[in-house]
């Protein structure tokens, strides 16, 4: 992915993972409402990594959980 996005004159090394699913969105001409699945796809994948922080016990959400 970073080596289409360079190709297209894109400097990718201050992007975010979303940034870069952004501009991949764009770039393929998606419409919103597919990049709006992505998004609530990843919020939903950070609202488990937070639930299972807490089962965990711990206080913040710095360490990654083993199986992502």
């Amino acid at each position: 992915m970073g080596r289409y996005l360079r190709s297209q004159g894109i400097d990718t090394r201050y992007l975010t993972p979303l940034d870069r699913l952004a501009y991949m969105g764009q770039s393929a001409g998606l419409k919103q409402v597919s990049m709006q699945r992505v998004i609530e796809r990843v919020t939903e994948s950070i609202s488990r990594w937070g639930e299972w922080c807490k089962q965990a016990g711990m206080t913040s959400m710095t360490k990654f959980p083993p199986d992502m």
